[in-house]
């Protein structure tokens, strides 16, 4: 993975500005120091690039995740919903028979 290099690659791009700034102290080549420092603003870009496509990535495919398992467990309710309505339905019948026992045994009264 990406991320646990970038602490490593931020060292290492310091370092390089470190030395090209010695470098620039030093007298050499402006334009060198120009084209280097061109290349490492490039190459970060190019880091950027890639981690935003990276998460972006990755936070749809965690929507998508999500909305699977939202899915899901809308059937999954939606299954409960219909046992409980027939367990519902179960137990209103029981009840008129138990009435109906009760009322031809005379407890009923």
């Amino acid at each position: 993975m990406q991320t646990r290099h970038s602490c490593k690659e931020i060292a290492a791009l310091e370092s390089v500005i470190i030395e090209i700034m010695s470098d620039c102290n030093q007298g050499d080549d402006a334009d060198g120091i120009a084209k280097v420092l061109v290349a490492i603003k490039n190459g970060i870009s190019a880091y950027i690039e890639e981690m935003e496509d990276y998460y972006m990535k990755k936070i749809l495919f965690m929507a998508e995740t999500s909305n699977k398992k939202i899915d899901m467990m809308q059937r999954e309710i939606d299954g409960l919903e219909q046992t409980y309505l027939d367990l519902l339905a179960k137990a209103c019948e029981m009840k008129k028979g138990i009435h109906a026992l009760c009322l031809m045994s005379g407890m009923n009264k």
